[in-house]
């Protein structure tokens, strides 16, 4: 079964279909690797601050120690975030 007769069937009208409007694109050699620049500039994002986290956690203790935490995650969002808008296309 066609997209056209499924949808001629699920609507029960008429269904034109624009030939030549959009061609698929394969992803070049380009975008896979700004995709892989993407990834590792992230997975280095986590891996940075769950290794700072970690030394945090085990120098400091108490209240402090939690503060610091959540500090340093609010920061890591803040970074994770700054990444991804300044890399998306």
């Amino acid at each position: 079964m066609t997209v056209v007769d499924y949808l001629k069937h699920k609507f029960n009208g008429s269904v034109r279909v624009l030939s030549g409007y959009c061609t698929a694109k394969k992803p070049d050699g380009k975008m896979r690797l700004h995709r892989a620049y993407v990834w590792v500039g992230f997975l280095a994002i986590l891996a940075l601050f769950s290794w700072l986290e970690i030394i945090i956690d085990q120098s400091l203790i108490g209240a402090v120690a939690k503060l610091m935490l959540i500090l340093i995650f609010c920061i890591e969002f803040f970074a994770i975030w700054l990444w991804n808008a300044n890399t998306s296309s």
